[in-house]
């Protein structure tokens, strides 16, 4: 297992046919107990950085692992169900629940098990 929770080597986002360079060779190790503070103004790769760490999209160059789990397409769908998940800028929280069920919510149609669900939220 790597000693880092999160590896990012080389990672590279074009759009636009390679028009738009998001991000050009990232390299970060995250270790567990780490935290990282991703700043910039709007528009410099912020949120394609993260899309990219969470499994929403994926580099056009380089490696992302995570736990040493390279995240290729094969491993995307079980990596984003049992490990990520987003809270967003301009969040919807529902207001009839508490923290800990709003946290839940993402995992019901994934995860049957309330006691799992608390577990893991």
């Amino acid at each position: 297992m790597s000693r880092y929770l999160v590896q990012l080597k080389g990672v590279k986002k074009l759009f636009e046919h390679g028009r738009v360079i998001a991000l050009n060779g990232i390299d970060m190790n995250v270790a567990e107990g780490d935290f990282v503070a991703i700043m910039g103004p709007s528009g410099s790769g912020k949120s394609t950085l993260l899309n990219i760490i969470g499994g929403i999209d994926v580099p056009t160059e380089g490696e992302v692992l995570v736990n040493g789990l390279n995240l290729s397409w094969k491993h995307i769908e079980d990596y984003r169900q049992k490990f990520v998940g987003f809270i967003f800028q301009a969040f919807h929280l529902l207001p009839t629940f508490n923290a800990l069920e709003n946290v839940q919510l993402p995992m019901i149609g994934t995860v049957k098990n309330r006691k799992e669900r608390i577990k893991r939220a």
